[in-house]
């Protein structure tokens, strides 16, 4: 089978590339940086100016069986004109261009790499499941949803099989985001106390190495349906679980208290609301709809996920 991967080059596209190698497929990736003609597990590189309209996607993608569409531009909780407009171009025209090519050149499916954004920031009585209402409160959550819904328009009226994946939180060696900074944070921290204790929030989010699997999984569907997928690791922890996972990997003598939390919940509520959500807020997703209809199992647990990220991030300052 013959895989292009947009935006082989980044985060995710490179876990994928190596699953889906070892699997025997060959890959083709679509990359920005001109500087790099080769890259491990990737069979041939094409270099693309941008993943917008503006690339001839029919001609770019014939002789492939599965297009698999990651780029995409930052997301940002409060994005400026120019980021939008990059949304609009990149997520939406981009994917609807890159669709409608795959249409033309009969691809077997298209997976669109979507996210939890579109559902809204966080949960309180309702976990996300795939028939939730969608709410997205930022700018980039609401361009996923465009695109989405763009593309399930061509999927029924030109019989694209299509996937959407909406991953949480994506974290692993080599990745920057929330994880990385609260790695970051709780080794800066000194021996003592956090008032972190004692939380029943959860926190849904997935090690890279398990959404590689899934998204592998959804190339493998050779069925003629379309879907919509969220992913996440087995449990979904509270914050002061994935603290106490990853001081233990640290090695740090830190107490999580339960003192003096509330307080400082609602000082972070009133001029933090959003990091105070992050902190003290669910974000609960049903994963059940891949793991019925494609039998995919994530083959890491969260400890063991924070272990290896915990472990590449000491080795870099070492």
């Amino acid at each position: 089978m013959r895989v292009a991967i947009i935006g082989a080059n980044g985060f995710v596209g490179r876990a994928v590339s190596r699953v889906l190698s070892k699997k025997g497929y060959y890959v083709h990736g679509f990359i920005r940086d001109a500087g790099i003609n080769e890259l491990p597990f990737i069979d041939k590189i094409t270099h693309v100016s941008s993943a917008d309209a503006e690339q001839d996607w029919r001609m770019l993608l014939a002789d492939i069986d599965v297009v698999l569409h990651l780029a995409s531009p930052i997301a940002t909780d409060k994005a400026n004109k120019q980021q939008i407009r990059e949304y609009e171009e990149v997520i939406v025209d981009g994917s609807l261009s890159i669709a409608e090519a795959a249409v033309k050149n009969a691809v077997r499916r298209m997976i669109f790499i979507s996210s939890t954004k579109v559902n809204g920031e966080f949960t309180q009585d309702e976990v996300f499941k795939t028939d939730s209402i969608p709410f997205p409160k930022t700018s980039y959550g609401k361009s996923k949803l465009q695109a989405e819904l763009g593309l399930f328009q061509i999927s029924r009226k030109k019989d694209l099989p299509l996937t959407v994946i909406r991953p949480p939180i994506v974290y692993g060696p080599g990745n920057s985001g929330n994880i990385y900074s609260m790695i970051k944070f709780l080794d800066w921290l000194p021996v003592g106390f956090l008032p972190l204790g004692g939380l029943k929030n959860k926190r849904s989010l997935i090690f890279i190495e398990n959404l590689a699997s899934a998204i592998s999984c959804c190339v493998d569907d050779l069925t003629s349906e379309s879907h919509v997928f969220f992913v996440r690791d087995p449990l979904m922890p509270s914050t002061t679980t994935l603290c106490s996972v990853i001081l233990a990997n640290l090695n740090k003598n830190v107490h999580l208290s339960s003192c003096n939390r509330h307080i400082i919940q609602k000082i972070l509520t009133f001029f933090l609301p959003k990091h105070a959500n992050r902190i003290f807020g669910s974000l609960e997703i049903d994963n059940s709809e891949i793991l019925n209809t494609l039998g995919w199992n994530p083959p890491f647990n969260t400890e063991e996920g924070l272990r290896k990220t915990v472990f590449h991030i000491k080795q870099k300052l070492m």
